[in-house]
């Protein structure tokens, strides 16, 4: 009975994983284009605003190479242990920073690198392993 409460939550931790990271990887760079032209609030708020940017988009370029090396060995029949161990646990532990740097960016940044930051974990720790 209590499957019922927490199902949906379930199901959208995993597909979160897939659909929210590029779309916030994408908002977050138009909104840092748009931002170069005004000047910073505060220096350190531009430079975390720049470092999460960065990382996130390393992020979800990792998480797009997992996915094809995972889908590629399902489809190739790979018997052996999967090659996409590595970057798994590199974006897993990664996650955690992104988020914390993630949320002392500046302005409308902060939310959609907040947006991807989760979407990197919930792919990283959940996604990863339920649904591929």
């Amino acid at each position: 009975m209590s499957y019922r409460i927490f199902l949906p939550l379930y199901f959208f931790a995993i597909y979160a994983g897939f659909i929210v990271p590029i779309p916030g990887t994408i908002l977050a760079w138009r909104e840092w284009m748009k931002r170069q032209e005004s000047s910073p609030t505060k220096a350190w708020r531009r430079i975390t605003s720049q470092i999460a940017l960065f990382v996130c988009t390393i992020g979800v370029v990792l998480s797009i190479y997992t996915m094809a090396v995972e889908w590629s060995t399902e489809l190739h029949g790979g018997g052996h242990v999967s090659p996409s161990s590595w970057p798994i646990s590199v974006g897993s532990w990664g996650s955690f920073p992104t988020i914390a740097i993630s949320a002392l960016a500046e302005g409308k940044l902060r939310k959609y690198l907040l947006v991807t930051a989760v979407g990197l974990f919930f792919f990283f720790n959940w996604t990863m392993g339920e649904a591929i």
